[in-house]
């Protein structure tokens, strides 16, 4: 009973946390979500797109893997489970809003998360090298015709990647929708 109650004050305490950088207080942790999360999301556009010249397992990948593997760590330390979420061409992690302006990488990730009608990632544990190499290449497939998603979903359970999990596209609402 000690452990669940220790576990359930640090869940508590973590999600507290989270509220202030969301809201603002506490800006030095949003500031090194969004940092971390510019990294991650950059990185992973840059080994989307490098797939497309090389196989996951070519040493072009080797220090782009590790520099994600460790951004990934980082970024658990501070928040736990991270949700990467694209919107359009903006980039957000845990609800703070990556820099994606005038530099391709963050914001070219999520046309590359689109192909698959994915449109955010959530990561419940951080990747190793390896997890992170065959996510890659889940993403390098070609898209399902008919149910793109889906089927990265199931590629990537088979490959033991459960901890991560694919969500939809996400949009901003405009004046229209709310009439709807």
């Amino acid at each position: 009973a000690a452990g669940m109650d220790e576990l359930a004050r640090a869940q508590a305490d973590l999600g507290r946390a989270i509220g202030r950088a969301r809201s603002g207080e506490d800006k030095e942790l949003a500031n090194q979500v969004r940092e971390r999360g510019e990294q991650v999301a950059t990185l992973l556009s840059g080994l989307l797109k490098l797939n497309r010249v090389h196989a996951a397992d070519n040493h072009a990948f080797d220090a782009p893997v590790a520099e994600l593997v460790r951004a990934l760590a980082a970024l658990d330390d501070l928040i736990g489970v991270v949700h990467l979420v694209t919107v359009e061409d903006q980039v957000y992690v845990n609800d703070v809003r990556v820099r994606t302006d005038g530099r391709s990488g963050a914001k070219d990730l999520g046309a590359e998360l689109r192909k698959h009608n994915v449109g955010g990632v959530s990561f419940h544990r951080p990747l190793s090298d390896a997890q992170i190499r065959k996510l890659v290449s889940a993403f390098a497939s070609e898209p399902h015709p008919s149910s793109p998603r889906a089927a990265l979903t199931q590629r990537i359970v088979r490959e033991g990647l459960a901890v991560v999990e694919l969500q939809g596209i996400f949009r901003f609402k405009t004046q229209m929708d709310e009439g709807e």
